[in-house]
């Protein structure tokens, strides 16, 4: 079980890494962000249900300590800009999601700005329906 969860956050950990530098140099699709701030706050919630457990986790490091939605949007805009579409936050959000209610439950933990604090079970729970 340890094993797989190791070998699950590895994974994790290299679909981040790429994403994090096509989000760098403004080559990554605001929908795969919200995929990067989705996996972020899974993986803190798993570290926290270890923690829980009194295992330890080590020291991860996190792009996304919090959601900040007007950078979401300015980065859209850039994308905008270099790519020549027309995307909107609303619109990306809700392609992110697919749903209005994992859309609502997101933006409620933004708005509470309170990923880490989220009982890890509810985040996961909150998440569960969305395939990356």
């Amino acid at each position: 079980m340890i094993n797989k969860g190791r070998a699950m956050l590895e994974e994790v950990d290299k679909v981040q890494n790429v994403r994090r530098e096509k989000m760098q140099t403004g080559e990554l699709h605001p929908v795969e962000v919200i995929e990067m701030i989705i996996f972020d706050a899974r993986v803190q919630a798993a570290e926290a249900k270890i923690a829980e457990n009194g295992m330890a986790v080590g020291n991860r490091q996190h792009l996304f300590k919090e959601v900040n939605l007007g950078d979401l949007e300015k980065y859209i805009e850039a994308f905008n800009t270099r790519k020549g579409t027309a995307l909107t936050l609303p619109g990306v959000l809700f392609e992110g999601f697919g749903n209005v209610a994992d859309l609502t439950s997101f933006l409620l933990m933004v708005k509470r700005n309170d990923f880490k604090k989220q009982n890890a079970e509810a985040v996961l729970d909150t998440f569960e329906n969305i395939t990356t």
